[in-house]
């Protein structure tokens, strides 16, 4: 009897399967937006950065990548070049944001979407409340996890606390 049960849970796991890979295996319609992958502009990038590459013969090379990017293809970057490139206090203020929402386990991704809506230092920060998330969530156009939304709102119900927290402990934390 236990047998039949097994293979009869067995055999509904594998239909499961089958109906999942069939619904894979299906032509995904493309975004309006999406272009067909030009070879040769990939080629001419890949051949720009081996040349820089032999040319420079960084130690370390993928750090040495971003820079080439974030140099000669900023546009394709977005905010992200401007802000590798920025003043070095404004960074460090962006750093301390971004480290603030990592030390409260939330993604860099979440500190970015601070970030990027003008709230760029600890005391922009301190200005927000719970009502003020979803205007950043619309306004970076971010669909954060439930399970961020929560740590998120639990955040703002008290920020000051959790700010003044964060500067305490600070001076012993890094990314």
């Amino acid at each position: 009897m236990v047998e039949c049960q097994m293979l009869e849970i067995q055999d509904d796991q594998n239909t499961l399967a089958r109906s999942a890979i069939a619904e894979l295996r299906k032509q995904q319609p493309q975004k309006p937006e999406a272009q067909e992958l030009q070879h040769e502009l990939v080629e001419e990038i890949y051949e720009r950065i081996y040349e820089a590459i032999c040319q420079k013969q960084p130690k370390n090379i993928v750090q040495f990548i971003v820079d080439f990017l974030c140099e000669h293809y900023p546009e394709h970057l977005h905010s992200y070049s401007k802000l590798l490139k920025a003043e070095p206090e404004l960074e460090a203020n962006r750093m301390k944001v971004l480290q603030f929402f990592n030390y409260y386990h939330l993604p860099v991704e979440v500190g970015w979407h601070f970030t990027n809506a003008g709230f760029d230092t600890l005391d922009t920060i301190l200005t927000l409340n719970k009502d003020s998330l979803a205007e950043i969530e619309s306004y970076s156009e971010a669909q954060w996890l439930p399970g961020h939304k929560v740590r998120l709102y639990a955040m703002f119900d008290d920020i000051k606390k959790y700010v003044e927290e964060f500067k305490r402990e600070s001076s012993v934390y890094t990314i």
